[in-house]
């Protein structure tokens, strides 16, 4: 069972009626988020929005004009380790995390009926893995933590492709199973299937 140790609610206004984009979201406070022409593992370049403060925050992301709602529930967003000044440390650099005998969860709703690709990152903090979770109730193993200064699949991150949102202000839900230690994540990235074609790495 979730143990809402704290709880961080975003909500995103996207532009045009019902139209999906990509979202690129940074967690931890510890650094700045990467640059707006990175585009991670999912190359899809545009603004990161940092998620620094647990609490409830209000993003305004331009295009388009839908509402989508996040909410996170972790004990910590304050992870951190040194990593190397680029775009990928500073995605990496920082985190949120959980410790055993808790739980972590991110929850998006409000979005567009389709398909999805899920991008999550691991942490460069060597004491944070990511811990076993389901993504809409895909499992996947805990994989990190990340190297800093690669991009490897499996290790630094991890996709999970069509996840599907069944109707228009459905959610999409990432939560742990298992942590045997501390669990986290660094960031992810949500890209509708239609618009998207991933690229090599």
């Amino acid at each position: 069972m979730i143990r809402p140790i704290c709880f961080l609610g975003l909500l995103f206004a996207l532009a045009g009626p019902a139209s999906a984009q990509a979202l690129n979201v940074d967690f931890g406070r510890a650094t700045a988020p990467p640059s707006a022409t990175y585009g991670g593992a999912a190359d899809k370049p545009g603004e990161w929005h940092q998620v620094a403060d647990l609490g409830q925050s209000v993003l305004v992301v331009e295009p388009p004009h839908a509402k989508v709602s996040l909410t996170l529930v972790a004990d910590n967003i304050d992870g951190n380790l040194t990593a190397p000044a680029t775009d990928l440390g500073l995605l990496v650099g920082d985190n949120f995390f959980s410790a055993q005998a808790s739980s972590w969860s991110v929850s998006i709703s409000g979005l567009k009926k389709g398909s999805y690709d899920v991008y999550v990152y691991a942490a460069a903090n060597s004491l944070v893995p990511t811990g076993d979770f389901t993504v809409n109730g895909i499992f996947v193993p805990s994989f990190g933590p990340a190297t800093g200064s690669t991009m490897n699949l499996g290790i630094d991150y991890q996709v999970v492709h069509g996840v599907p949102v069944a109707a228009h202000g459905d959610s999409l839900s990432i939560q742990t199973v298992n942590i045997s230690g501390y669990g986290g994540l660094s960031g992810m990235q949500l890209v509708p299937v239609a618009s998207h074609g991933e690229h090599g790495k």
